[in-house]
């Protein structure tokens, strides 16, 4: 399995990730210019991957949030503006590149969509793949919503060989399960046969060992510096595990050393979350192989 680093948008953070040997990033085209210009070298570098993310979700949420505060959202993302967005990275671009469509999440936060948005959000979003294939962008990843009918998905594996899948992040957790089972249900025959799948907003370690995602994404590898806490992958479970700084020298495993510097470093916390989050990694990859089924990782 590939996990793909996100949030990769400060300096202390990039220098973390490149002395860990990240290979894998994400990447928003409503990102700043400056994350941008701070992940350039992944582009020019062959033994990397980037999924471009089209920032869908995130102007959908910050829209709404606008809206009801009585603010002017501005103009929604323009589907031909990302598409010449995609062509310039792909003509240029010397690493693995994977574009995600433009897609339209139907329905508000925390508001079970209708029957009708569902229709037009797929509808939509459908024109939005078809338009950015046409136009030339290669390895597009079309995206299957929550709430979105179920019986539409075998149209997604049909017109591509990866597949996002999106639980609602509006929805209790058992929700969200039940929903991927069902899923799973319907495309586990086929990721047996090749098809890859990429998981948004799944950052449940239990989740990634059921479900056999080609590649998820995630920002977990950052709780260590954001929350001022010693971010470590327990293996026998597996979960990631918060040290808050006060308990750190209750576990024997660090030396003075690495609580001097887990104090006062920032850089040090990013270096911590990186290499946790290779480690699970390669634990996920290692437990799908034994079960049989081997992706091309790196």
């Amino acid at each position: 399995m590939t996990l793909y680093f996100a949030a990769v948008s400060n300096s202390k953070a990039k220098d973390a990730a490149v002395r860990a040997g990240v290979r894998n990033y994400l990447l928003s085209y409503a990102g700043s210019a400056s994350s941008w210009k701070l992940n350039e070298d992944v582009l020019f570098d062959p033994s990397c991957r980037l999924i471009v993310d089209s920032g869908a979700f995130s102007e959908w949420r910050g829209r709404q949030l606008l809206i009801r505060k009585g603010k002017d959202p501005g103009p929604p993302i323009d589907v031909e503006a990302y598409a010449q967005f995609c062509l310039l990275l792909q003509g240029k671009a010397l690493c693995e590149c994977s574009f995600v469509n433009l897609d339209v999440i139907p329905g508000e936060w925390q508001v079970r969509p209708t029957y009708e948005q569902r229709e037009a959000a797929y509808k939509r979003g459908w024109e939005n793949y078809e338009y950015l294939v046409a136009k030339g962008v290669k390895n597009v990843v079309p995206v299957f919503h929550q709430h979105e009918m179920l019986s539409e998905l075998p149209r997604f594996c049909e017109a591509a060989n990866y597949v996002g899948i999106s639980p609602a992040n509006d929805v209790s957790t058992n929700e969200k399960d039940s929903w991927l089972s069902k899923v799973m249900g319907v495309l586990g025959p086929r990721i047996w046969r090749g098809l890859r799948t990429h998981a948004f907003g799944v950052n449940t370690t239990s989740l990634l060992q059921s479900c056999p995602f080609y590649s998820a994404d995630s920002t977990t590898w950052l709780n260590g510096a954001k929350y001022f806490t010693y971010c470590q992958l327990l293996r026998e479970t597996p979960t990631f595990l918060q040290i808050q700084k006060p308990n750190l020298a209750e576990y024997k495993q660090y030396t003075a050393k690495d609580i001097v510097v887990f104090s006062g470093s920032l850089t040090y916390r990013y270096m911590k979350g990186c290499q946790a989050f290779l480690e699970f990694e390669r634990f996920l990859t290692g437990l799908w192989a034994q079960r049989g089924l081997v992706w091309d990782t790196r």
